[in-house]
């Protein structure tokens, strides 16, 4: 796949940095073999990874320690009732703690209230 890849981007003079990768959270989870090794050669070739679909910490944080993932981006349902929902909220701590530990940008899509987006800033939230 990785050879496929580099192929096409010399065919079309596409540069790796122009692209991001994104792998749903629940496949690199079963996957998690072969994404490794994937990941590693498109690095290589400075593709960006993101990992979406996220949601549950565990999952997510066993993943960005094994993986050099750039982007971190919610499940787009996170979003609805963030602004009353203590336990999101918490949730949502802990994973710009984590982006931040691991140097990876988190982004939560499907915001539509604005009291959202307050938890969202203060929660550090990129």
């Amino acid at each position: 796949m990785l050879a496929w890849i580099c192929d096409r981007l010399r065919d079309l003079d596409v540069r790796g940095s122009w692209l991001i990768f994104q792998f749903p959270q629940e496949e690199a989870c079963r996957n998690r073999g072969a994404l490794t090794r994937l990941v590693e050669g498109l690095r290589q070739i400075k593709c960006r990874i993101a990992l979406t679909r996220c949601g549950t910490l565990d999952a997510s944080q066993e993943l960005l320690q094994q993986l050099p993932i750039d982007f971190l981006l919610f499940a787009q349902d996170f979003a609805q009732g963030l602004a009353e929902d203590k336990a999101k909220q918490t949730d949502l701590i802990a994973f710009a703690r984590l982006g931040q530990e691991c140097k990876v940008k988190i982004i939560v899509t499907g915001v539509e209230d604005p009291r959202a987006l307050t938890v969202l800033w203060s929660a550090g939230v990129d």
